[in-house]
C-alpha cells in the first residue's frame, strides 16, 4: 500500500520485488516442512515440533 501512496516508480519496484521475495520464501518454507512431513511420515504438527527440539 506505500508504493501507491507514494506513486513514485522507485516505490512501485520494491513493493513489487518485496511481494516476489516474500512469495518464494514462504513457498521454501512450507516444500521445507512439507518434505520433513514427507520423510517422517508424520503428519501432526506436535510431532514435527518434537524433531526441532531435538535437533536443538
Amino acid at each position: 500500500m506505500l508504493e501507491i501512496i507514494l506513486l513514485n516508480k522507485n516505490a512501485l519496484v520494491g513493493g513489487f520485488l518485496h511481494l516476489i521475495n516474500h512469495a518464494v520464501i514462504k513457498i521454501t518454507l512450507y516444500f521445507c516442512v512439507g518434505t520433513i512431513m514427507y520423510t517422517t511420515h508424520k503428519t501432526e504438527i506436535s510431532e514435527i515440533k518434537e524433531i526441532a527440539v531435538d535437533l536443538l
